[in-house]
């Protein structure tokens, strides 16, 4: 593909681009080659572009080109590349580097010592790019190197440079006893100030929460054993369960098994009677491993149950999407101390779709007494309707075929069965559509939405040693 997008003939270089598309793995490889040598000026400008958008759309990329700029050659061939990330020609990288460097810009190394890495010359010089993308990982990168950069991050803060507000995100980022006091003053007024008035916005939630119908936070944060209530926004208490959330897992949390949950728990302040809690299981308890009589998830129901004893109800909701294997969706209904009904989808269990609870006789509740329980118990909102299956849509296609062509012969290759449709984008079980209906669906937040009380981020009263971090936005 060097060949290609390196031709002379414009429409062979722009055929091997998009042949080079295809194989993202090696668009830094391959076009950072191209951009090191005068030769090949010609191909630059396409080159320059594609390099440019998947340096702000992947990360990985970018933790890569932090090392081409590195090994630069002249001030010229640094130019060039650093222009792709927003950098003004004559950048210069801050005093403090010197020859050699050692990891991954994302591996954790806590104690790292600023002056050994080159890398973090350029990555507090990528903190003044105008480009969003490229600051926000250079935030990333930067805190995951641990408080070896909180000094220097300060130094950067009290400076009038691009990078002042970004280096403020990167000690947040570390842990917000990194700011200076008078940072965290600021940003605990800011936030007194936009609470009263915060109209809900809607969230698309990635991981786990509880609902439960009361307007006691106090309650709330004693079932859940947990201390140090700091009152946020709710745009900044939603924000670590947000698909891209602002933040990232600490090594100091990996001690707890935490190696992708927020270790603070966010609880809302009161939506239309019910208080939402987001929280991740291996945060609020050691998660067991389930036995194969078990269900997945079975410390989450097990405290959705106790938590209906102390509220009359309580809610457990899943979702997680990645647009792959790994999607999930689930959800558990208790009242009065017992589950009452529940369903999981997961792409790597049998038959993709479990509802519960099972009865004595091992027996589950099927597709068509779920709908009607949801339908029974619902809070408002149109009820749920058998979806058109996969089967139905077939059949009608088969019919219209061999009415426009009766010689038409349809041999299926299995059998084409009756059921639900458990594809979780279109799922009619799926976490967001029955909390719509059971309590509050959090996509659905808006200026119509009853508010009472604030938001807090709280701590497991089991962890005294969890971190409070993360570049928050308020």
């Amino acid at each position: 593909m060097f060949a290609e997008v390196t031709d002379r003939d414009p429409e062979v270089r722009r055929a091997g681009l998009k042949r080079l598309a295809i194989w993202p793995g090696y668009i830094n490889s391959i076009l950072t080659q191209v951009l090191r040598y005068e030769e090949y000026s010609y191909a630059w400008s396409d080159c320059a572009d594609m390099l440019s958008e998947d340096l702000c759309d992947d990360k990985f990329s970018l933790e890569l080109f932090v090392d081409d700029l590195i090994e630069a050659p002249d001030q010229v061939v640094f130019d060039r590349l650093a222009g792709l990330l927003g950098l003004p020609t004559g950048t210069r990288l801050p005093g403090f580097a010197i020859d050699g460097h050692s990891g991954a810009c994302v591996l954790p190394a806590p104690a790292v010592s600023t002056d050994l890495h080159q890398r973090v010359a350029v990555l507090v010089t990528l903190l003044g790019s105008p480009l969003k993308s490229v600051r926000q990982n250079a935030v990333r990168f930067l805190a995951a190197l641990g408080p070896g950069v909180a000094p220097l991050l300060r130094a950067i803060r009290n400076t009038r440079t691009p990078g002042r507000r970004a280096a403020i995100s990167a000690l947040a980022e570390l842990d917000w006893t990194e700011l200076d006091p008078a940072d965290q003053m600021l940003a605990q007024r800011l936030i007194r100030v936009k609470q009263p008035g915060e109209v809900p916005q809607p969230v698309t939630p990635q991981g786990e929460w509880y609902a439960v119908p009361t307007t006691d936070q106090a309650a709330v944060l004693a079932a859940f054993d947990l201390r140090d209530p700091m009152p946020v926004t709710m745009r900044m208490g939603f924000a670590p369960w947000q698909r891209n959330g602002p933040w990232r897992p600490l090594p100091e949390y990996l001690g707890y098994g935490v190696t992708g949950q927020y270790g603070q728990v966010f609880v809302t302040p009161v939506l239309d009677g019910w208080t939402l809690v987001f929280a991740d299981s291996s945060v609020l308890a050691a998660e067991e491993n389930p036995t194969e009589d078990e269900v997945e998830f079975a410390a989450a129901h097990r405290r959705c149950a106790e938590l209906s004893r102390h509220f009359g109800a309580a809610h457990w909701y899943l979702e997680s999407e990645d647009g792959g294997c790994f999607d999930q969706s689930g959800w558990c209904i208790a009242a009065n101390g017992d589950i009452v009904r529940s369903c999981y989808y997961d792409f790597d269990i049998d038959g993709g779709v479990r509802i519960g609870p099972a009865t004595e006789s091992g027996s589950h509740p099927t597709i068509d007494e779920t709908r009607a329980w949801i339908n029974e118990n619902s809070q408002g909102g149109a009820p749920l309707v058998r979806p058109r299956s996969r089967a139905s849509e077939i059949a009608e296609l088969m019919a219209s075929l061999k009415a426009s062509r009766p010689d038409f012969a349809f041999r299926p290759r299995a059998e084409v069965t009756d059921d639900i449709d458990d594809e979780p984008l279109v799922w009619e079980f799926r976490s967001l559509v029955v909390a719509s209906r059971l309590s509050v669906n959090p996509r659905a937040l808006g200026s119509h939405t009853r508010v009472q009380g604030t938001g807090v981020l709280a701590v497991p009263a089991g962890k005294p040693d969890t971190r409070r971090y993360g570049a928050l936005p308020i």
